[in-house]
């Protein structure tokens, strides 16, 4: 048979392509999107980053030889400040695609008007295939933001990694990979945590004084009502059931100062999800709330008075930090001690301290005086910390 002898019998028709839709990332619970692989692998994974760089800084260094001076200037140019080759090497390893821009200047020529000035490398996941009629690319869209730059076929050139069921994309290394990084990176958080817990399984609090004693009822309740939960510790009983959440599996969704006391509707939608789930949530704004303040606790004086006193709680001072006492993290420092004595009436004292000089002759034939202690925050008050006293 001869193929360039023979007569043609027309010009041959491509075939028809698929419309590319997008680049396939693979599935499970590893990160899908392109963005959240290449921060997890190449970022944030030194194996995985060093297994890139070996390639693509080898490729980068490799020779070229060209034919014509001009194309081996063009091609041992900078693209953006980083070396061409060794650009669209670790585009083709991490995404499965490499796009050069074709740049045209002017010619000083006679009989050119125009000649390539500049190889420059697209981002890869920046590009889109624009196919026409028949699934061939016709154009390119490069997309940052919401700005949007159709690019003309013939002035890209478009390098892809073998994809066995995508005609227009190649297949990157990073969706193959997720599993073993995700597991890796895991690893790496577990052991940073055991070594900054000394070792200790998460949650678990080890109390070693060395002469066998134990806990203190108010170390006990110290420990117990850190973050402000002590409200809550009373209602929870030995054996009662409890989730944990992973803080990867939570979506935080902070809604306005308009929406507390009303209800807020969520919906979610998973791939393939003909419907979304939808779930309704009163927002009550217990966030905006400052924790309760602790230790509130009376000391009798010589004169039979009682000095009041308790200790501020904070958002900002979990930690601790100079171990005198917890920011404010309020615009300011007030507090609202409302006094009820079990006879006559009760009263309100709006204070800008933590302490208060309670005199009994004021609550003159009460036997007993009961008083609850709130902080007053920005938006909101604190759970009562409350004390009562027998006179």
């Amino acid at each position: 048979m001869k193929w360039f002898g023979r007569k043609a019998g027309g010009r041959a028709a491509r075939p028809v392509l698929a419309r590319g839709f997008g680049v396939a990332f693979g599935s499970g619970a590893w990160p899908r999107s392109y963005e959240a692989r290449v921060r997890e692998a190449y970022e944030l994974n030194p194996i995985a980053q060093r297994a890139v760089r070996l390639v693509a800084e080898s490729v980068g260094a490799a020779p070229v030889a060209c034919s014509e001076p001009e194309v081996a200037r063009l091609v041992a140019a900078a693209s953006g400040g980083q070396g061409l080759v060794e650009t669209l090497a670790s585009h083709l390893l991490l995404h499965g695609n490499s796009y050069v821009q074709i740049l045209m200047r002017p010619s000083t020529s006679l009989g050119t008007s125009e000649v390539v000035a500049e190889l420059f490398a697209l981002r890869p996941d920046r590009v889109t295939v624009e196919a026409d009629a028949r699934g061939w690319p016709g154009a390119y869209l490069y997309q940052v933001g919401e700005v949007a730059q159709r690019i003309e076929a013939r002035e890209i050139i478009h390098g892809r990694a073998f994809h066995p069921s995508d005609d227009h994309y190649g297949l990157g290394c990073l969706g193959a990979a997720a599993g073993a990084v995700a597991i890796h990176n895991a690893a790496t958080q577990w052991n940073k945590a055991l070594l900054d817990n000394a070792a200790r399984p998460s949650g678990a609090l080890v109390y070693e004084p060395g002469d066998g004693a134990a806990l203190s009822a108010e170390q006990f309740e110290r420990l117990r009502g850190r973050r402000g939960t002590g409200w809550a510790a009373g209602a929870h009983a030995t054996g009662e059931r409890f989730a944990l959440i992973e803080e990867e599996a939570l979506t935080v969704y902070d809604p306005p100062l308009s929406a507390v006391g009303a209800t807020v509707r969520l919906m979610a939608s998973g791939i393939g999800d003909a419907a979304p789930v939808e779930v309704s949530a009163a927002a009550i704004g217990a966030a905006l709330r400052p924790p309760a303040p602790v230790h509130l606790t009376a000391r009798r004086r010589d004169d039979g008075r009682f000095d009041l006193a308790w200790v501020r709680s904070s958002r900002a001072g979990w930690t601790w930090l100079d171990g005198v006492d917890a920011p404010v993290a309020e615009a300011r420092e007030a507090y609202r001690l409302t006094i009820e004595p079990d006879s006559g009436p009760g009263r309100v004292h709006d204070l800008t301290e933590a302490g208060f000089l309670y005199d009994p002759a004021d609550d003159a034939g009460a036997a007993s005086v009961s008083f609850t202690v709130v902080q007053a925050g920005n938006w909101s008050l604190s759970r009562p910390a409350a004390l009562t006293l027998s006179l």
